[in-house]
């Protein structure tokens, strides 16, 4: 039995769907009854990562946990939490979804919380797999394709850095990878896309989808945190991301965000799936 923490995020989500489909057992973990994926076969279980009775209740049967929660202020108190809980539950494999450049002496409040996080389970005694993906495709298409207005430009706060992004299907892919198969514990995982891309490269990549001309314009870096909130984060959400985004701008064009590492494609057995083939998926052409 598989539990997977955090079900309702894009990670988690994709990862249910995979896990379900090639006939493991999965439970999921929600606040309340009837937040879960409906799915045959995933069971749901009623709890909070702020109570560790009921985090002991959800993990009773469970061999494997996985854990992909979305950015929070509560990052490390939830991680520690489940780690304890898993301890308690002597469970096999407690796989965690990082972030690429986690980092606990990170002065960046999403890089500082997930190095934190991934350093409380790591030091736990439980046995971990730590994957660490870079931006998700999907999280920027989406926030690029609701952004774009009628002359076609969309705006960003990244300057000319390059982002090796992943889809989110390989980041699950690979989560399925290490709790179905032996020999990963004690691994830290870098997960990458194929290619670093620009936002620029963004744009030209939709140009051609859409047949109309879409255009990136760098914006400073006090916009991005507006466009947050604009979207309806609250006011921690907005500041973090937008403090990653200045992050990667302030790195430069060739700076860690453009890794492109091989463990995804060694994981998963395939290539890793580029944003153009996520593009022609997803994007309705006029």
């Amino acid at each position: 039995m598989i539990l997977v923490i955090g079900a309702r995020s894009r990670l988690g989500a994709e990862a249910v769907r995979v896990l379900a489909r090639s006939g493991q057992s999965v439970r999921v973990l929600a606040r309340h009854a009837g937040a879960h994926l409906q799915l045959p076969g995933v069971e749901t279980v009623v709890g909070d990562l702020a109570d560790g009775d009921s985090l002991g209740r959800a993990m009773r049967g469970a061999d494997r946990v996985l854990m992909a929660t979305p950015p929070s202020p509560d990052t490390v108190a939830w991680t520690r939490h489940a780690v304890a809980a898993a301890m308690r539950a002597q469970v096999r494999l407690f796989v965690r979804c990082s972030m690429m450049g986690a980092d606990p002496a990170s002065p960046g409040v999403l890089m500082r919380g997930h190095g934190l996080s991934d350093v409380a389970l790591a030091e736990s005694g439980v046995p971990f797999v730590i994957l660490r993906p870079n931006s998700c495709m999907q999280d920027c298409l989406a926030a690029i394709l609701v952004s774009v207005d009628a002359r076609g430009r969309f705006r960003a706060s990244m300057g000319q850095v390059r982002v090796s992004m992943v889809d989110a299907r390989d980041v699950a892919a690979a989560a399925h990878a290490v709790l179905a198969q032996p020999g990963h514990a004690g691994n830290a995982y870098v997960l990458t896309g194929p290619e670093a891309l620009s936002y620029q490269d963004i744009a030209d990549q939709l140009t051609k989808v859409l047949a109309t001309r879409v255009t990136y314009v760098d914006s400073p870096p006090p916009a991005s945190e507006r466009a947050y909130a604009a979207s309806g984060l609250d006011l921690w959400h907005s500041g973090a991301l937008a403090e990653w985004d200045d992050h990667r701008r302030r790195s430069g064009r060739d700076g860690p965000a453009s890794q492109v590492g091989d463990d995804l494609p060694r994981l998963i057995g395939r290539p890793a799936c580029s944003l153009s083939q996520l593009i022609g998926e997803t994007v309705v052409q006029p």
